[in-house]
């Protein structure tokens, strides 16, 4: 009975020693749970057996990466829109000559450019066989030898106003104020206004380039005085006057005169390489002087052939101080070597045009053509006769 006793204490006590070992593998402190979360704090173990959170260590969620290293949205890489390579558009290729596009005025706008020569016979305005006149470099012009230099600036029309129209316009009505002007060895009276010269043609009026040697008593306003070599002249639209007694004479233009604009109507012709202005079968110079674009009246010569006799059928027609002969569409003066195949007189009229004249309407008004030469078919007393006429199309 004693060894059952003794038995039951030793079961005891190992029974008791394996639950205070427990108890401290357990974290319960062994004496007490104050203790033991004594121990929890200041150990560095969690009751879940993981390492514990420590309070200098910053949170996960509030980590921040380097300030230093740029985030890839704002990455500076460089912007294919910065380079330094220069935009097509603003390529220096395209020259503009004068600040304005070779368009309006010489391409784009070509302003008036290859327009057909009319009022010029074949092999007389072919820009191969015109040249300057270098004969005249010997000239004097108010003091001045030889011709201005050359400068080039587009041609540009000038625009007198409402009333200014250029050759080959078509009006229904005339004007009540114009001035009827007969010339004699011309059928075909001319209207007068405002500068302007208009023939009847059917339906209404036309606009004709100045006859030469006609004589006006007025002339409109916005005319040039120009003094050349001591002579005056006066300047209107493509025309030039010289004053009589008590009127104003239409004369050729005066080589070496300096005017300040063209009117619509002209084109630019290339000769010898540079670019002139060509109105009215009368060549301009561009020049420039004291910043300000004028032109020049310069004379020119053409290749043309020589014949030794005329035509058995030629008609002998003066205009003006200028005696032409004219046959089959083509006209001569006579030379001392022989004679040379002219350009058209503006206003001569002749009797026949060549069976070869091809019909062609300008502004509701019909023409016959030949070689580039626009004949106006009218009526002397019953009849069939034909005027040269200037026609200047686009």
């Amino acid at each position: 009975m004693k060894y059952i006793y003794l038995l039951l204490s030793i079961i005891t006590l190992s029974f008791l020693s394996i639950n205070e070992a427990t108890a401290q593998r357990m974290g319960h402190g062994g004496g007490g749970r104050t203790g033991g979360g004594s121990h929890m704090s200041g150990g560095g173990h969690s009751i879940n057996g993981g390492t514990h959170r420590s309070a200098n260590r910053p949170q996960t969620q509030h980590y921040s990466k380097p300030q230093n290293k740029p985030s890839t949205a704002n990455r500076s890489k460089p912007d294919k829109e910065m380079k330094s390579k220069p935009n097509v558009e603003n390529k220096s290729g395209n020259t503009k000559i004068g600040g304005g596009d070779k368009s309006k005025n010489v391409s784009g706008n070509k302003t008036n450019i290859d327009r057909s020569n009319t009022n010029v016979n074949v092999n007389v305005d072919n820009s191969k066989n015109i040249h300057v006149d270098n004969r005249h470099s010997n000239n004097y012009y108010n003091g001045r030898r030889g011709y201005h230099p050359y400068y080039y600036h587009p041609y540009s029309p000038y625009y007198y106003g409402p009333y200014y129209h250029p050759v080959g316009f078509f009006v229904a009505t005339m004007f009540t104020a114009a001035v009827i002007i007969t010339i004699e060895s011309q059928p075909q009276p001319y209207y007068y206004y405002n500068g302007i010269y208009y023939v009847q043609a059917t339906g209404g009026y036309t606009v004709v380039s100045a006859p030469t040697d006609i004589t006006v008593n007025t002339l409109p306003e916005g005319t040039e005085k120009i003094t050349l070599n001591g002579d005056e002249y006066y300047y209107f639209g493509g025309a030039f006057y010289v004053k009589t007694k008590d009127s104003y004479k239409v004369v050729e233009a005066p080589d070496g005169a300096i005017i300040t604009n063209i009117p619509d109507g002209g084109e630019e012709v290339e000769i010898d390489g540079n670019k002139y202005v060509k109105f009215n079968n009368t060549y301009f110079q561009p020049l420039t002087q004291d910043g300000n674009n004028l032109y020049q009246v310069i004379a020119v010569n053409t290749t043309v052939p020589l014949i030794q006799e005329l035509p058995k059928e030629t008609e002998n027609i003066k205009l003006g101080s200028t005696e032409y002969y004219y046959s089959s569409g083509v006209f001569y003066t006579k030379t001392s070597e022989g004679y040379k195949v002219s350009k058209a007189p503006n206003g001569a009229v002749v009797n026949s045009i060549p069976d070869g004249a091809k019909d062609k309407k300008v502004n509701g008004v019909k023409y016959k053509v030949f070689n580039e030469t626009y004949f106006q078919p009218l009526t002397n007393v019953g009849e069939n006769i034909y005027q040269v006429v200037t026609i200047e199309t686009k």
